[in-house]
């Protein structure tokens, strides 16, 4: 082999490695919920405030045809009302197979499609929640222990990342129930006078 055949193998060689080396890795899908603005932590929500968290999937690079997640939550401060599915991007499947208000489980949330099949951003449920106590309830997610994994539709598993989050609740001020209490019998006062 001459030099001039060598240079051009070792070019090509070192271009193909350095355009692999330079590719992005590919990214795992993310399942999450997204919070409304007053439900975050540093913003606080009042006691018996009702708020709506959406579940949804983003990054999937393949296109999924479903899987599952379960939800876990501190009861003392957070109560589930309901899981709808009235945006899920799903066309088959969409249950939930048991809510445990009592521990904080909300166990296995399956959607699937068979028509369609999902990638980029998408929208699983709407969950309901009631805050009934004050402090922060952490909201982890983990895969479902009921349902295969996030999967293409020729059957390969996506990894994917169960993103956790928090919700704030802050308790009533006394002085404001205080407040209210006294406007309240001066209000009846006033009313029985006349």
């Amino acid at each position: 082999m001459n030099l001039s055949r060598r240079f051009r193998i070792f070019c090509a060689v070192t271009f193909l490695l350095g355009g692999i080396a330079a590719m992005p890795a590919a990214q795992a899908a993310v399942i999450e919920l997204e919070l409304p603005d007053a439900a975050k932590p540093g913003e606080g929500l009042a006691v018996g405030e009702v708020f709506t968290a959406t579940l949804v999937g983003r990054g999937f690079d393949r296109s999924t045809i479903g899987g599952g997640v379960n939800l876990f939550f501190d009861p003392a401060i957070l109560r589930l009302d309901s899981v709808s599915f009235q945006h899920s991007a799903f066309d088959f499947q969409k249950q939930v197979n048991a809510v445990d208000n009592r521990r904080g489980v909300v166990d296995s949330v399956l959607v699937s499609s068979i028509l369609t099949e999902h990638n980029g951003r998408f929208a699983i449920a709407e969950l309901a929640f009631t805050a009934i106590g004050a402090g922060i309830s952490p909201l982890s997610l983990a895969p479902s222990d009921f349902a295969a994994p996030w999967l293409t539709s020729l059957g390969d598993e996506i990894d994917t990342i169960y993103a956790a989050s928090s919700v704030q609740v802050v308790p009533l001020p006394p002085g404001l129930t205080l407040l209210a209490s006294g406007v309240g019998m001066t209000f009846f006062k006033m009313r029985r006078k006349s």
